[in-house]
This record gives C-alpha cells, sequence and structure tokens, in this order.
C-alpha cells in the first residue's frame, strides 16, 4: 500500500482507497476534458460560498472524495462540514458548506456531488464507502439512464453529460 498523507477534515469512519486522489483526477479529467464552459465565465478572483444539503434521508459517505475532488482544482477551499462521515442524515438536513475561488466551486460541484450521492446511496444500504475503481466504462450508461428517465419524467431534454457539453 502506498502512503497518502490524510486528507484534512473529519476523519471517515472507513478506510480511505490508496488511489482516492487518482479516482478523482480520473473522474474530473472525464468530467472537464473539454473545459467547464460555465465557470469561464466567472472572473478568475471572484470568490465563492456553496452550501449542499441532502434531499432524501441516506448514511453520509464520501466526504474524503468530496474534499479530494475540490482540493484537486484549488488547495484554497475550505469546508465547514456539519456532518460525519458515515452519520444518518434526513432529508433538507445541511451537510457542508465550502469557501473558494468561485470557478472552482462551480468546475468541482458536479463530481463531487457525483461522488457524495453515489457513495451515500451505497452507504445507505451497504454502510461502506465504495470504490470507484469499476465505475468509469459504467458511467456513461449510468449517465444516459439518469438523463433519460430525468426526460421522461420532467419533460425535458436532461441535463449534460459533462460540463464541457455546455453552459448552464
Amino acid at each position: 500500500m502506498a502512503h497518502v498523507a490524510p486528507l484534512p477534515g473529519p476523519k471517515p469512519a472507513v478506510p480511505v482507497p490508496d488511489d482516492l486522489r487518482q479516482q478523482v483526477a480520473a473522474a474530473l479529467m472525464e468530467d472537464i476534458r473539454g473545459g467547464d464552459l460555465t465557470a469561464a465565465l466567472i472572473p478568475p478572483e471572484r470568490g465563492g460560498r456553496a452550501t449542499v444539503i441532502t434531499r432524501e434521508a441516506a448514511i453520509l459517505c464520501g466526504i474524503p472524495y468530496v474534499e479530494a475532488t475540490f482540493r484537486h482544482l484549488d488547495s484554497r477551499v475550505t469546508f465547514d462540514w456539519r456532518v460525519l462521515e458515515g452519520e444518518a442524515v434526513s432529508a433538507n438536513q445541511v451537510l457542508f458548506s465550502v469557501d473558494g475561488p468561485a470557478r472552482t466551486l462551480l468546475t468541482g460541484e458536479r463530481t463531487a456531488l457525483n461522488f457524495l450521492q453515489l457513495l451515500s446511496d451505497n452507504g445507505s444500504s451497504l454502510r461502506a464507502v465504495a470504490s470507484r475503481n469499476a465505475l468509469p466504462p459504467a458511467r456513461h450508461s449510468e449517465n444516459h439512464s439518469r438523463i433519460a428517465n430525468r426526460a421522461k419524467i420532467r419533460g425535458t431534454r436532461g441535463r449534460r453529460a459533462q460540463s464541457s457539453h455546455g453552459v448552464i
């Protein structure tokens, strides 16, 4: 096992994979490979703050992934976690706030929230953080399915498959 310096923030209730940073880098590359068109519209010096709440009850998993995602983009981000890894959360509960350059927040939010949603879903049923090792090949079909189902339900065209597909 390679030694990786621990990330600041709440100590995870479950082991963090040795390749966390590589998983995050791969997920970001997949999402922003063509650039983040929305973030490019924001002046580089502008700061921002985002607050994330949950829409459903769950067991929160993925704090190290969220922090690694934003810190991969810019080390100046700071977090204010209101919950701990592995903690039960209720609908509409504030999970955390993140402060940093607005471009970083916009570029990282999609990937960070994807990790949080995926791992918390797994955590709710398994109470364990799942590895993303097998995910990249399946992500396109997962995204396609999610986009198609949203379009059917809401009568819309669905979301962008990645940040380079358009401005939100």
